[in-house]
């Protein structure tokens, strides 16, 4: 989604995802899936500086269930730093 919350692309959707449990610590506390990255790109076009969200909606599978979101801000900033250094002397 974009500044104004306007979806810009849809990466992916996946049905019966099963929950990571953590289990005390004797198993995973998450998964990392490659196809869940976005590349940078809109219309195969890489995004224009500014705020990007990734938003991900989830619903757990029971009746009356309803959808959870979270919108994580993602900022592009393809300008490059300029640094100045001055040498002082230090006696």
């Amino acid at each position: 989604m974009n500044g104004e919350n306007k979806s810009v692309r849809k990466l992916r959707t996946e049905n019966n995802v099963r929950k990571d449990y953590y289990d005390g610590g004797l198993g995973t506390a998450y998964t990392l899936d490659p196809a869940r990255k976005w590349d940078g790109k809109i219309n195969n076009a890489l995004a224009k500086d500014g705020v990007y969200y990734f938003e991900i909606k989830a619903m757990i599978d029971y009746e009356g269930a309803k959808w959870q979101t979270v919108k994580m801000p993602i900022k592009i900033d393809t300008v490059k730093p300029t640094v100045k250094i001055s040498k002082k002397a230090m006696f």
